[in-house]
C-alpha cells in the first residue's frame, strides 16, 4: 500500500493523530530553539519517540513542510531537518493563523501602527553601532533602487532590542509585506522618511522618531489597505495553494461555520486536482480549523471555527523559552491595550455597550478570581475592535503575563480599584469620548491594580 492509500483508508482519525504530533514537533523545535538544519530523526525514530505509526510520521511531516517548520530529506544521510528557527516558527504560526483566518489588510495596519511606533520609541533608547551601521547600509541600497526598503522596518524593529515586540511585529509585517505585489515600487518620499525616522533614533529623539514613523504609516496604509487575504504563494506546493485557494473562497463568499462547501466529488470537478491532492488540501485546512470533511449523508467540506489558540500557545512557548523579562511584554501589551479601547470606543455597537454593561454586572458579583477577573475585562474589549489580530495578540500576551503572575496585595481591595477602573473606561467608551477612554485605560496600565498588565516606561502612540 502506498502513502496515499494509507493516509485515505484513515482520512478521519490520521489527520488529527498528524496534528497533534505536528504541534508536538514545533512545541520541541521551540522549547529546545533548534536551528535550523538539526536533524530531528528518521521517520522510524519519530515513529519509535513518538508511538505512532509511520503513516502518522509521514502526514505530520507534510503539515510541518508546509508550515516550513521542517523538511524531509531522502537518502543517505537523510532523515527529518528543522527548516526553520525557533523565533521564525513562531512567526510562522502567527502568519498562518492570519492567512487562514481571513485577517485583512486593514486589521494588520490598525495593529502595525502602535507596535512601530513603539519600536521606534524603543531603538532611540536601545540603538547601538553595529544597527547604525546598518540602518544607514540599508538606506543607501534603498536609494540605490530594488525593495531593500521593505527590511528597514525589520531593522528597526530589531533595533529596539524588545524579543516580543521582534516576534509579534514580526509576523504583523511578514503578513503584510506578502501582500505587497513583486513588481511594486516603494511609495513617494519612502526614502526621506526612513532616513528622518534613523537620524532621529541615532539622535536619541525618540518623540520625534514616533510622529515621523505615524505620518509615514499614514501614508503607507493608504496604499496597502486593499488586500484582504494573502495570494498563493508562488513556490508553496499544489496542497497548500488549493487549501489557501479554498480559504479564499470561504472568507469572500461570507461564509459561516456549518456551511457545506461541497462533496468530495463537487470539490473534485470545481478545482480540477487529484484526490490525493483535495485530500491533502483538506488535511491542511483541517489542521487550521477552517474546514472538515465530513462522511455520510448531507456531508460534504463544512466550513469550520478557527482558533487563535494554536498560534499563541506557539508564541508563548516561544517568549516563555527566551526568558523575555516582564517589563518588554507589559510595554508590548500596554501598547496593545491602548489600541484596543481606541477602536473598541470607535466601533461599538448597540450589542456590545449591552455586553460591557453585562461584564461590569458580572464583576461586581464575582469576587472569586482577580486573574480571571482582569483577564476577562480586556479580552470582551478586545473582541469589540472588530479586528482579529489585535484579538490575538491580545490573547497571546495575556496568555503569557497569566502564567507568570500571582494575586498580589489585599484581594478585596484589589478588586475593588480594579473594577473602578474598568467602570469608568466603560463610562467613556459608552459616552464615545475615544480621547478620555485612552486617557483612563493609560492611568489603569500605570496603576498596576490588574495582575495581567503593568506599568511601562510609555503607553505607545495613538492607533489612529
Amino acid at each position: 500500500m502506498d502513502d496515499e492509500s494509507a493516509g485515505a483508508s484513515t482520512l478521519t482519525p490520521a489527520p488529527k493523530r498528524a496534528a497533534v504530533l505536528c504541534a508536538q514537533i514545533e512545541d520541541e523545535i521551540i522549547s529546545a530553539n533548534l536551528g535550523s538544519g538539526h536533524l530531528l530523526g528518521s521517520e522510524s525514530e519519530l515513529s519509535q519517540r513518538y508511538d505512532v505509526s509511520k503513516a502518522v510520521v509521514r502526514e505530520a511531516v507534510r503539515l510541518l513542510e508546509h508550515r516550513r517548520a521542517a523538511v524531509a530529506k531522502r537518502g543517505r544521510n537523510g532523515g527529518i531537518f528543522v527548516l526553520a528557527s525557533a523565533r521564525d516558527m513562531a512567526i510562522s504560526l502567527v502568519c498562518n493563523y492570519i492567512d487562514f483566518a481571513g485577517v485583512s489588510t486593514r486589521e494588520l495596519n490598525e495593529l502595525r501602527g502602535p507596535l512601530e511606533v513603539l519600536a521606534v520609541e524603543r531603538a532611540a533608547e536601545h540603538i547601538d553601532d553595529d544597527d547604525i551601521t546598518k540602518l544607514r547600509a540599508l538606506l543607501r541600497t534603498s536609494r540605490g533602487g530594488g525593495r531593500p526598503w521593505l527590511n528597514m522596518h525589520r531593522a528597526l524593529v530589531a533595533a529596539s532590542k524588545n524579543p516580543a515586540l521582534d516576534v509579534l511585529l514580526g509576523a504583523i509585517l511578514d503578513s503584510i509585506w506578502k501582500r505587497v505585489p513583486v513588481g511594486i515600487i516603494a511609495p513617494k518620499g519612502t526614502d526621506d522618511d526612513h532616513t528622518a525616522i534613523v537620524e532621529a533614533i541615532i539622535a536619541g529623539r525618540a518623540a520625534d522618531a514616533a510622529v515621523l514613523m505615524r505620518e509615514h504609516l499614514n501614508t503607507l496604509a493608504r496604499q496597502t489597505t486593499r488586500g484582504t487575504v494573502t495570494t498563493p504563494r508562488p513556490m508553496a506546493k499544489l496542497p497548500a495553494r488549493l487549501a489557501e485557494a479554498i480559504a479564499r473562497e470561504i472568507h469572500s463568499g461570507g461564509h459561516v461555520p456549518g456551511d457545506v462547501l461541497g462533496s468530495e466529488a463537487d470539490l473534485l470537478e470545481q478545482h480540477g486536482v487529484s484526490r490525493g491532492v483535495l485530500r491533502e488540501a483538506v488535511r491542511i485546512l483541517e489542521h487550521h480549523g477552517v474546514a472538515a470533511m465530513h462522511r455520510g449523508p448531507g456531508g460534504g467540506l463544512v466550513v469550520g471555527r478557527m482558533s487563535s489558540a494554536r498560534a499563541a500557545q506557539a508564541v508563548r512557548r516561544y517568549l516563555d523559552m527566551m526568558d523575555i523579562p516582564s517589563g518588554s511584554l507589559s510595554e508590548v501589551r500596554n501598547a496593545i491595550e491602548l489600541a484596543t479601547v481606541e477602536y473598541a470606543t470607535m466601533r461599538l455597537s448597540d450589542q456590545d455597550r449591552k455586553t460591557l454593561l453585562q461584564h461590569l454586572e458580572f464583576e461586581d458579583a464575582e469576587r472569586s478570581d482577580q486573574l480571571e477577573i482582569g483577564y476577562q475585562f480586556h479580552r470582551v474589549l478586545s473582541r469589540m475592535t472588530d479586528n482579529r489580530a489585535i484579538e490575538l495578540l491580545a490573547d497571546v500576551l495575556s496568555s503569557v503575563q497569566g502564567a507568570r503572575v500571582s494575586e498580589k496585595g489585599d484581594p478585596g481591595a484589589l478588586l475593588d480599584a480594579m473594577h473602578r477602573a474598568h467602570g469608568r473606561i466603560a463610562q467613556a467608551m459608552l459616552d464615545g469620548d475615544v480621547a478620555v477612554a485612552r486617557r483612563r485605560m493609560t492611568r489603569h496600565l500605570q496603576d498596576g491594580v490588574d495582575p495581567l498588565v503593568g506599568p511601562s516606561r510609555s503607553t505607545g502612540g495613538s492607533a489612529a
